[in-house]
């Protein structure tokens, strides 16, 4: 049972998603770009699958290194993928990397269910389902600390489960839309 975390840049997120739990009217959510301002829901897990198996128009959409260099670091600057990303586990591997990262151990790992999105996608809360605890995890940058050995680029992603003839699970992104469905989901 393979997965895919797939990350949807192109929205800001609002401050208290990823931070302390205040509103700044300041930093609110709003599209990354000068062409598009239609800010669909992506609060709403089905809008937000769609938005992230998409590329939408956004100003972090480039390749153009002049541009990535007046807005990256140098060390960010070596990511070609920072757009849409893909990571791959299998289930013992994202199974071991959760306990580590987390230092709780769930078993083995039968699912990631996103709980609750930002404004722009990003998971705000993250419920892991283990053989031995089901815990519900967040914000931000816990989910992605805790999803990578270092950190994710982003909680804006998506989880497609894979099943193998053994019934591994494998987490594996998306490029983009063409990649073809999973053949099921957990229970």
């Amino acid at each position: 049972m393979p997965v895919s975390l797939n990350v949807a840049a192109g929205l800001f997120e609002e401050f208290q998603n990823c931070w302390e739990n205040v509103k700044h009217p300041y930093l609110i959510g709003q599209r990354d770009c000068k062409i598009e301002d239609q800010l669909p829901d992506l609060t709403i897990e089905t809008e937000a699958d769609k938005w992230i198996r998409t590329s939408p128009v956004a100003f972090c959409h480039t390749q153009d290194k002049k541009i990535l260099s007046q807005v990256l670091n140098n060390y960010d600057q070596e990511t070609t993928d920072f757009y849409r990303w893909k990571v791959c586990y299998s289930q013992q591997e994202l199974s071991t990397l959760i306990h580590q990262r987390s230092g709780i151990d769930f078993g083995q790992i039968l699912d990631l269910i996103p709980i609750e999105r930002g404004t722009s996608g990003r998971l705000v809360r993250l419920k892991i389902v283990g053989t031995l605890r089901t815990l519900i995890i967040g914000k931000e940058l816990e989910i992605r600390r805790t999803l990578s050995t270092s950190h994710l680029y982003s909680s804006a992603f998506v989880v497609d489960k894979e099943y193998e003839e053994k019934d591994i699970k494998r987490i594996k992104s998306l490029h983009d839309s063409s990649l073809p469905e999973p053949d099921g989901g957990m229970e």
